[in-house]
C-alpha cells in the first residue's frame, strides 16, 4: 500500500558523525527523531567532497561528472575560464566576483546543471506532487519564481534586480525569494539564508502549505566548522537541533511529527581538522614552477596559451593540461609537494592513482573479479594500498580508509579533469586565502561519511551514499525508475510565481 504521508529531508551542511556522536545526548530533538528511525554514520559523500557538487548528487542522484557541477570550482573548457561558486572578499579584490555572483544565480541552475539530469522536485512535480524548499541553493523545478537581488549584489553582479528562479511549487530562498510575512533580514543576516530563518520557513511551509515533499537546508554548520574545526563547534549541533524542534512542533506535537510524516536527515559531506604545521595552505597558483597558470581573474588556458589551470577544491585539486603531453611532467613534480596524499590521471581506459608518498601506483578500471562493498566489478593491477584498499580471499574489496574511492576518483577523471590532487591530513589547497581551522573536499574517511537518519522509510541498505537519497525520496513515493526527459520538462511552468 502506498505510504501518502509528507516526506521532509533535511540537509544539513558539514555534518560530521564523530562530533554527533559525543553531542547526541544534548540534542533532543534529533535524538527523538533518531529513536524513531534508522541512523547511519558511515553514508558516503560525492567528490571532490565540496558543497556544491555534493548538493547537485544529493537531488538528482548521479555523480558529478554526469550532472555537470564538478566542484566548488572547475575549469569550463568550452568557454576557456574558471567556474567558481564561492564569492569571497579575494574574489571583490582580483575582479572575480561579478562573474562569480552570475554563475551562482544564473548558471548553477540553468547552463552549468545538466539539462538530462532532473532533480527530484522536477521528477516530482512531473508526476502531480507538491514540492517545497527552503534556501536549497539546487532549486531547478517546474515553476518560475521572481527572485529579488539586493542593490549592492545586483550591482557588482551587472545582473537586473528581478531574476526568475525555477524552482518547485513553494521556494523560498532567504530574502532573494522570501516567505509572505516574513521582513528581510539584509547583509548582517546573511539575507535570509542561515539557519534560523530556514527553520522558521520550514515550519510555516509545513503548517500552511502542506507540501507532499519538501526540502530545507542547514547551511551554517559547515561556516562553523572551517571556523572552529569540524569537533570544535558543538554548540552549532544545539543550534540545528532548534530548528529540527520548529519543523516538528509544526504538526503539534513531536509524536504526531513522526506518525504523520516521513523524515530523512543527511549532510553532504564532513570535515577534517587543517593547520598546525607550516605551509598547510597551499596556493596552487603559485606552486608550480616551469609551468604558466591561467589566471583566475581571466583564464585563458586556450586563448592565453598557459601551460595548465588548477581549480582548488579545498582538500582536493583538478588540474587541466593544455598539452596532454606534458601529462609526466606535472606529475613528476606534484609528486614532491609535501601537502599531496595521492595523485590521479587517465591512462587510456585505465585510471591511475599514484600515493605522492611512496610513488606506488594503482590501476583500475571497470569490469573485472574484484567486488566493492556496493556490487561493481573492478580489474585492478598494482599496488591496492594506495588506496587503501584490502583484497579479501572471497574477491571483494575491503577498507574505509577512502571509501569509495575506485568510483568516486574514477568519476572525477570523467569530468574533464587531466590531474587530481588530494591533500594529506591537515593541509588544503587554496587560491590565496585559508578557511580556518577545518576544511573538506579530499577522498579520506573524515571529509566524506556523513550521517544518515530515515524516520517511516524502509532501510536503504549498507554501505550507503549520499548519491542514494534521491532514488530513496522517488521510492518513498512509488517513483523509482526515472521519467525520460520529454516527460519531465513537459510539466514546466511559464508563468512567474510571487
Amino acid at each position: 500500500m502506498q505510504d501518502h504521508r509528507p516526506l521532509h529531508l533535511i540537509v544539513i551542511d558539514g555534518w560530521h558523525p564523530g562530533l554527533l556522536q559525543q553531542e547526541r545526548d544534548r540534542l533532543p530533538a534529533f535524538s527523538f527523531l533518531a529513536a524513531a528511525g534508522l541512523l547511519d554514520l558511515e553514508c558516503v559523500s560525492t567528490f571532490p567532497t565540496v558543497t556544491p557538487s555534493a548538493l547537485s548528487t544529493l537531488v538528482t542522484g548521479v555523480m558529478p561528472s554526469v550532472h555537470g557541477i564538478r566542484g566548488i570550482m572547475w575549469y569550463h573548457r568550452e568557454e576557456d575560464r574558471y567556474v567558481h561558486y564561492w564569492p569571497s572578499h579575494q574574489s571583490l579584490v582580483r575582479g572575480t566576483l561579478p562573474r562569480v555572483l552570475r554563475d551562482i544565480f544564473i548558471h548553477l541552475n540553468g547552463a552549468h546543471l545538466n539539462v538530462s539530469t532532473p532533480t527530484v522536485f522536477e521528477r516530482l512535480e512531473a508526476a502531480g506532487l507538491v514540492c517545497g524548499n527552503v534556501n536549497f541553493p539546487i532549486t531547478r523545478g517546474t515553476c518560475l519564481h521572481r527572485a529579488t537581488l539586493p542593490r549592492l549584489i545586483s550591482w557588482l553582479a551587472g545582473l537586473e534586480p528581478d531574476l526568475a528562479v525555477s524552482g518547485p511549487r513553494h521556494c523560498y530562498l532567504g530574502d532573494f525569494v522570501p516567505m509572505p510575512g516574513f521582513g528581510k533580514q539584509g547583509l548582517f543576516g546573511r539575507f535570509g539564508i542561515n539557519d534560523d530563518r530556514a527553520g522558521d520557513y520550514g515550519a510555516a511551509m509545513i503548517k500552511e502549505q502542506h507540501p507532499d515533499f519538501s526540502l530545507v537546508y542547514l547551511n551554517e554548520h559547515d561556516l562553523r566548522s572551517h571556523h572552529a574545526g569540524p569537533m570544535g563547534c558543538a554548540y552549532s549541533l544545539s543550534i540545528i537541533d532548534r530548528q529540527l524542534a520548529k519543523l516538528m512542533d509544526a504538526y503539534g506535537s513531536w509524536e504526531k511529527a513522526v506518525t504523520e510524516a516521513r523524515w530523512i536527515l543527511v549532510g553532504d559531506h564532513a570535515q577534517s581538522p587543517i593547520g598546525g604545521r607550516p605551509g598547510y595552505a597551499v596556493n596552487v597558483f603559485k606552486a608550480f614552477k616551469g609551468f604558466t597558470v591561467a589566471p583566475l581573474a581571466v583564464g585563458g588556458l586556450d586563448a592565453r596559451g598557459a601551460d595548465l589551470a588548477i581549480a582548488p577544491n579545498d582538500r582536493s585539486a583538478l588540474i587541466y593540461l593544455r598539452d596532454p603531453t606534458r601529462l609526466s611532467d606535472v606529475l613528476e613534480q606534484v609528486a614532491r609537494w609535501p601537502s599531496v596524499d595521492q595523485i590521479a590521471w587517465r591512462e587510456g581506459q585505465d585510471c591511475c592513482a599514484m600515493s605522492a608518498e611512496s610513488g606506488r601506483v594503482l590501476r583500475w578500471r571497470a569490469g573485472g573479479d574484484r567486488l566493492d562493498p556496493h556490487g561493481r566489478a573492478w580489474r585492478l593491477a598494482g599496488d591496492p594500498g594506495v588506496l587503501g584498499l584490502r583484497l579479501d580471499r572471497d574477491g571483494g574489496l575491503g577498507g574505509l580508509e577512502y571509501p569509495d574511492a575506485l568510483s568516486r576518483l574514477g568519476d572525477a577523471l570523467e569530468g574533464g579533469a587531466d590531474v587530481v590532487l588530494t591533500a594529506k591530513r591537515g593541509y588544503e589547497f587554496t587560491t590565496g586565502i585559508t578557511m580556518g581551522k577545518g576544511n573538506h573536499g579530499s577522498l579520506a574517511k573524515e571529509d566524506s561519511m556523513v550521517p544518515l537518519l530515515t524516520v517511516g522509510l524502509p532501510p536503504l541498505g549498507a554501505p550507503s551514499r549520499t548519491s542514494d537519497v534521491a532514488r530513496l525520496v522517488l521510492a518513498a513515493f512509488g517513483l523509482a525508475s526515472i521519467p525520460p526527459a520529454s516527460l519531465w520538462r513537459q510539466s514546466w511552468s511559464s508563468s512567474v510565481n510571487g
